[in-house]
């Protein structure tokens, strides 16, 4: 797992002593947070409003304090008893989004808790293992908190108690492969992870996925390299001719589509050098002269034309 430190403090007080006997799994409360200006306001908030070691958002794990410290995050005993504190942002938009961040936010809890040698147990009657803010809440001495998190957020996301517990004891099942919804398509790796914003090669077909992780299908896509290429409405990567709004394109064994002189089958073709549509039944001046493409877009190796009183020449 890959965790950003870029905002990580290194001047929080320390709370309790070692060795500390629990993780605690909180979500933030803010239905605008996101992981950066979560992480920027912990940077240079009071400590005494309150700290905690990791928040997980759009897709990113950043720790914003240190570990096997302490923190002041449960407002009670149990503040004593923090190895590790970690948010959930609360402002996902849809279910794909809130699923990328629930993996990482259930792997990081699994992973602290084995880093500090701490049972993977979800809210048990036991002091030690993963403990949910609630649970502190209602279970801590000298509690001072009326906080739930996280499960009111869990749930708006179809996330129950019995979910969210056997998730951190068990670990999450990935569904990898292809995956879809109402906005489109995307690939899921055994890891959880999914590619985006890159070509990639699933079962031997190239594809493109945008920023967000969907695939382009039906579409136009202008790479950084300068070439266009496109992607059918399978979302396979064009090669070869390709018969597209009713014109001809030709693609290289990379996906680029090419421009100008194309040989193909031992056939010269000519292609529009700003469009790279296929020209017919037109002149093209070349280094070395004029040559007609006939219909089909071949060469004429003899055509016969004649000019017209007007100057207009016409092939027959």
């Amino acid at each position: 797992m890959e965790i950003d430190v870029s905002k990580l403090r290194t001047d929080l007080p320390q709370v309790g002593v070692q060795p500390y006997r629990q993780v605690h799994a909180h979500s933030t409360g803010n239905r605008n947070s996101t992981v950066q200006n979560e992480a920027d306001y912990h940077y240079s908030k009071d400590p005494e409003l309150g700290f905690f070691s990791h928040v997980v958002g759009n897709g990113r794990v950043m720790q914003v304090g240190p570990v096997d410290n302490g923190a002041w995050d449960v407002g009670g005993g149990w503040n004593a008893e923090g190895y590790a504190q970690v948010e959930l942002i609360e402002s996902h938009e849809s279910k794909e989004e809130f699923r990328i961040d629930d993996r990482l936010y259930i792997e990081l809890l699994r992973n602290l808790s084995d880093e500090a040698g701490i049972p993977k147990t979800l809210d048990t009657d036991d002091l030690a293992g993963i403990k949910t803010h609630d649970t502190c809440t209602n279970n801590q001495p000298d509690n001072n908190s009326d906080h739930i998190d996280p499960y009111p957020y869990l749930a708006k996301w179809g996330i129950s108690r019995e979910q969210f517990k056997q998730d951190i004891e068990n670990g999450l099942t990935i569904e990898a492969g292809w995956q879809q919804n109402d906005t489109g398509t995307w690939y899921v790796h055994s890891d959880g992870s999914y590619p985006k914003d890159k070509f990639e090669k699933v079962n031997g077909t190239w594809y493109y996925f945008d920023g967000s992780g969907y695939m382009l299908a039906d579409r136009w896509k202008k790479h950084i390299d300068g070439n266009w290429y496109w992607f059918d409405q399978s979302g396979e990567m064009a090669t070869g001719w390709k018969k597209i709004a009713e014109k001809w394109y030709y693609f290289d064994g990379e996906g680029a589509m090419k421009t100008g002189w194309v040989k193909y089958k031992e056939t010269w073709y000519y292609l529009d050098s700003q469009n790279g549509d296929m020209v017919s039944n037109v002149f093209v001046k070349s280094n070395d002269g004029w040559y007609y493409l006939k219909e089909d877009g071949t060469i004429a190796d003899r055509p016969e034309f004649s000019i017209e009183p007007d100057g207009l020449i016409t092939v027959k």
